[in-house]
């Protein structure tokens, strides 16, 4: 009896544990999910959109290849949005470290305040589309998650008297699809404007550092921009600022904005100022940032990512369950007694 009686507290003991962690996940499960998925807006990709047609120059920044480092991210905006004033900012790619709808929206709620109501559009790149498994190593390639929060992956628009043009090399292939529509776009939207820019993530061309696309998507993106007239293109992945052409026309790659540096010569964090005046003359400057000390906030990434993760509710319902078949064996175990 008295056996009985110790094994029946102790189930009883483990339903109430399992029961308060229930409670207290699902209670920062709902603040969390609260404070940041409901408070993201403004923040939609401009999908074939004629936007402030009265304008003929634009001021662009371009940040790219953060990773969820957002300490890092933070410093670069802030830099940048104290020295000059942009009608938008494009993100070319690696805004989050990997795929994962609650660490998207995190990133954004990490910076939205320092953006000044600037439009903040995305394109994805390769860390972007990467779902890890578990604590391994192991990964594959899912594109659904950056859709969900962050909108198309490639589109057109138009802002004062440029065209531009984002594509999707995330996993360094432009396929066919893409690439159809790509040319289509440029064929009947291209002359409505007097310029155009192209933006990506895998640049298409080696510019010091060898992460290029494929030899296929190379060869026929290349046949399509000959075909029509683009004053620049803009592409992130390679971690440093670099300048070359391809297809007869000037393209270039961004400074890391958080991810490891590869420019040998300059280890700096940054970003590029663009400017596009009246004429079609494009501007392009490069802004360096000093930067020291702890990259990223990995308390708040883990717990803001994960604990508003679909994963957690799993873990509530477990918990929930646990407790539940804990206590009946309690009560079994006090009716034996």
């Amino acid at each position: 009896m008295k056996r009985h009686n110790i094994t029946s507290k102790i189930f009883f003991i483990l339903s109430a544990v399992f029961f308060i962690c229930a409670v207290i996940l699902l209670g920062a499960h709902t603040f969390y999910q609260d404070k940041y998925f409901n408070t993201i807006h403004n923040f939609h990709n401009p999908q074939s959109e004629f936007l402030e047609n009265t304008k003929s120059d634009t001021s662009i920044l371009l940040v790219s290849d953060t990773g969820s480092n957002n300490l890092i991210l933070r410093q670069v905006l802030k830099d940048a949005m104290t020295s000059g004033e942009y009608d938008f900012v494009m993100y070319l790619g690696d805004f989050a470290k990997n795929a994962s709808v609650t660490g998207f929206y995190w990133m954004l709620n990490d910076i939205k305040s320092l953006l000044n109501e600037t439009p903040f559009y995305t394109i994805p790149g390769n860390h972007d589309i990467t779902r890890r498994i578990g604590l391994t190593k192991q990964h594959f390639m899912d594109k659904s998650f950056y859709e969900t929060v962050m909108g198309a992956r490639y589109y057109w628009f138009g802002y004062g008297d440029t065209l531009f043009v984002t594509l999707d090399s995330s996993d360094e292939t432009l396929d066919d699809k893409q690439l159809k529509w790509l040319d289509t776009t440029l064929k009947k939207i291209r002359p409505m404007f007097k310029n155009c820019i192209i933006f990506g993530h895998v640049p298409p061309a080696n510019t010091g550092v060898d992460h290029i696309m494929t030899a296929d998507s190379i060869q026929k993106f290349e046949k399509i921009v000959k075909k029509h007239k683009i004053n620049a293109m803009f592409f992130g992945h390679i971690h440093m600022f670099s300048h070359g052409k391809f297809a007869n026309t000037d393209f270039y790659t961004t400074p890391s904005s958080g991810q490891a540096i590869r420019d040998i010569q300059n280890h700096k964090y940054g970003y590029i100022n663009v400017n596009i005046n009246k004429n079609g003359l494009v501007k392009v400057e490069p802004k360096y940032i000093e930067f020291s000390g702890a990259k990223h906030t990995p308390w708040t990434e883990w717990f803001v990512r994960d604990i508003t993760s679909v994963k957690v509710r799993m873990i509530i319902r477990t918990a929930l369950l646990l407790s539940f078949a804990f206590l009946i064996i309690a009560l079994l175990y006090r009716k034996h007694k």
